[in-house]
C-alpha cells in the first residue's frame, strides 16, 4: 500500500492542469477529498524525484487496461438506444444482463452482435489516441482491452485502426464471465501481466469501467464526453481527461488517486452495485 500524500494546493481529484497537447485544459471538478500519487513520474528529466518516490512504496505504472466503445473509439450512443427499443430493454437496466434471463438469450445476442457490427463498420478512433498509445509504447507500459463488446468487431477495430502499430495483449471482450462492472477482467490481466491490479489503470467511460476499476483495486481514469457527464464526479472516478492524449502530462507528473478510507469504498462498491441492476 502507498502512503497517502498531503495534498498540495488544496484538495481536487488531480493536479493536470497545462496540458500542452490539446488547446482545452482538463475541466476537473473540485472535491473534498484529499488525494495522493499512485505511480511514479514517467518523466526522465528528474531521476532523482522517482527514485526518492520508489523507495518510499510508490510503485510503477505497469500497464493501462482501455475500454472500446465511447473510450478508443468515439461513442455512439444510437447503438445502445437501438438495442434497448428492438429488445424492450426497460431504461436504466442492464442489457447483457436482461438478455441473459429472456425467453430466446440466443436470439437476443445476435441482434446485439449484428447492431455492435453496424457500429464498429462506423466507428472512428477517438481523439489524442494513437499519441498516447504512442507515448505508452515508448515507455515499455503494457496495454489491454477489456470491453463488453464481442469478439469479431474488436478483432475488426484492431486489424483495420491500431493492430498494425500498436499491441493490445491481452484482448478480453464479452466472452470472458463475468464482464465488467465486475472485477475479474482487470484481475486476470494483472494475472498474464505478473503484476498487482494496484500497478494498473483502469480508462473507460462508463460507470461499468470505473466500477471494475475500483472493486480490482485499480487506479481509473473517465474519458469524459456528452453523454457521462454524471460520472465525471463519482466517487470512483479518479481522474477525468476530455482527450486520451491529455494522460500523457498526468502520468509524466505522476498519476494521484483520491484517498478514501476503506470502509467507505466497500459503500461505495455495494451502492454502484444496487445502482447497475435498476
Amino acid at each position: 500500500m502507498t502512503a497517502p500524500e498531503p495534498a498540495s494546493g488544496g484538495p481536487c481529484r488531480v493536479q493536470c492542469n497545462n496540458i500542452p497537447h490539446h488547446p482545452t485544459s482538463i475541466d476537473i471538478t473540485a472535491m473534498s477529498l484529499p488525494t495522493r500519487l499512485r505511480f511514479l513520474p514517467l518523466r526522465s528529466s528528474n531521476a532523482a524525484t522517482p527514485t526518492a518516490l520508489a523507495a518510499a512504496g510508490t510503485p510503477t505504472l505497469s500497464g493501462v487496461i482501455f475500454d472500446v466503445d465511447g473510450t478508443l473509439t468515439t461513442p455512439q450512443p444510437w447503438m445502445f438506444i437501438k438495442m434497448r427499443q428492438l429488445l424492450s430493454v426497460p431504461s436504466g437496466v442492464d442489457i447483457l444482463s436482461y438478455v441473459s434471463t429472456s425467453a430466446d438469450p440466443a436470439s437476443s445476442l445476435a441482434l446485439i452482435e449484428r447492431i455492435e457490427d453496424e457500429a464498429m463498420l462506423a466507428a472512428i478512433i477517438t481523439a489524442g489516441a494513437e499519441p498516447l498509445l504512442e507515448y505508452l509504447a515508448a515507455h515499455g507500459i503494457r496495454k489491454a482491452i477489456l470491453t463488453r463488446n464481442y469478439a469479431a468487431p474488436v478483432s475488426h477495430l484492431l486489424s483495420r485502426h491500431l493492430g498494425l502499430r500498436h499491441t493490445f495483449d491481452p484482448v478480453v471482450t464479452r466472452e470472458f464471465y463475468p464482464p465488467k462492472p465486475e472485477p475479474h477482467g482487470i484481475r486476470h490481466i494483472a494475472r498474464l501481466w505478473g503484476c498487482q491490479t494496484s500497478e494498473v489503470l483502469m480508462v473507460g467511460d462508463s460507470i461499468d469501467d470505473m466500477a471494475a476499476g475500483r472493486s480490482a483495486g485499480a487506479a481509473t481514469v473517465l474519458v469524459s464526453h456528452d453523454g457521462n457527464g454524471a460520472i465525471r464526479e463519482h466517487e470512483f472516478t479518479d481522474c477525468v481527461v476530455e482527450r486520451l492524449d491529455q494522460l500523457i502530462d498526468v502520468l509524466e507528473g505522476g498519476f494521484r488517486e483520491v484517498v478514501r478510507p476503506l470502509k467507505e469504498t466497500k459503500m461505495e462498491l455495494e451502492d454502484a452495485k444496487i445502482t447497475l441492476e435498476k
